[in-house]
């Protein structure tokens, strides 16, 4: 039979894999022994709030219950209190254990985090400033600092903590991938190549590296530059673009000539053509390893 601490150790280990059912299975082999066993309560709590089960607050706040400092399960209520919008409570009890631990690299953080989803970069980047002087080389302030430099604008090229992370930790490389795609789906194409390129520099054969490089490299594009609005906004930019030829084309009866009514038709036209038709030839005959 296992001891409970070594049942909660397991579960941690399943979580940092991401198998939250096998987590799940360990932790419903300890509680059935030790119900109250904090180390296994925690780790559930930890569990619901990495898997989004709904039910992290409540096991959170189950912990307390028994255990009203436990350090651990504080940081997660507030980091739980953050991810529910309820910003005043989640600082308030980040604050408390601040409080104690001033120099605790991963509170300043998690702080920074909550401030960075308030807008408040400059008392954000002063926190993750203060939580790289006490730990310059940890994984949670460099991906903090990373995270703010592309809040503030700055491409992957000036981001220097990102560099550093990739040298230091090379299973981040998950972390710049997020971010090439991410740039991308927000057409901030500049950034994407640049973050593209860095990845394709560090894993020239990685197929998957290849096909996002050209995915952004095809959405950049010269030709594509029309199809913007359909490309940045999907449906809700096709429709967008529809009811304004719509509104025109109504308002226009009567007041518009019918010369230029009709030119206003066919570029309609053609452009509705134009977004149909000609991406999947551009794919066929530049970017072929997207097919």
């Amino acid at each position: 039979m296992n001891a409970p601490g070594e049942l909660a150790f397991e579960a941690h280990r399943w979580m940092e894999r991401g198998q939250w059912q096998r987590a799940r299975d360990a932790l419903r082999r300890g509680l059935a022994e030790a119900p109250d066993d904090l180390d296994l309560l925690y780790a559930r709590a930890r569990l619901d709030f990495l898997s989004e089960s709904g039910t992290a607050l409540d096991s959170a706040e189950e912990v307390l219950a028994l255990a009203p400092e436990h350090a651990g399960a504080r940081l997660l209520r507030a980091r739980i209190l953050a991810e529910h919008g309820r910003h005043a409570e989640a600082e308030r009890g980040l604050l408390e254990l601040l409080r104690t631990s001033p120099q605790d690299s991963e509170l300043l953080c998690h702080y920074a985090f909550l401030l960075l989803r308030a807008g408040q970069l400059a008392k954000a980047r002063a926190l993750a400033s203060e939580a790289a002087r006490i730990a310059p080389e940890d994984l949670l302030v460099l991906s903090t600092l990373a995270l703010l430099d592309l809040a503030e604008g700055r491409t992957p090229r000036d981001m220097g903590a990102l560099g550093k992370m990739l040298d230091l930790y090379p299973e981040a490389e998950s972390t710049l991938r997020t971010l090439a795609f991410t740039l991308a789906e927000r057409m901030q194409l500049g950034a994407a190549r640049e973050a593209a390129a860095l990845l394709v520099r560090r894993n020239p054969n990685d197929a998957d590296v290849v096909r996002l490089a050209a995915h952004i490299a095809y959405l950049s594009h010269w030709s594509m530059r029309p199809l913007y609005p359909i490309l940045r906004w999907g449906w809700a930019g096709s429709f967008g673009l529809y009811g304004g030829f719509i509104a025109l084309n109504t308002l226009g009866r009567g007041v518009l000539p019918a010369p230029l009514l009709f030119a206003v038709s066919l570029a309609w036209i053609s452009y509705a053509l134009y977004s149909w038709v000609y991406p999947p030839i551009l794919k066929r005959r530049r970017f072929p390893e997207l097919l």
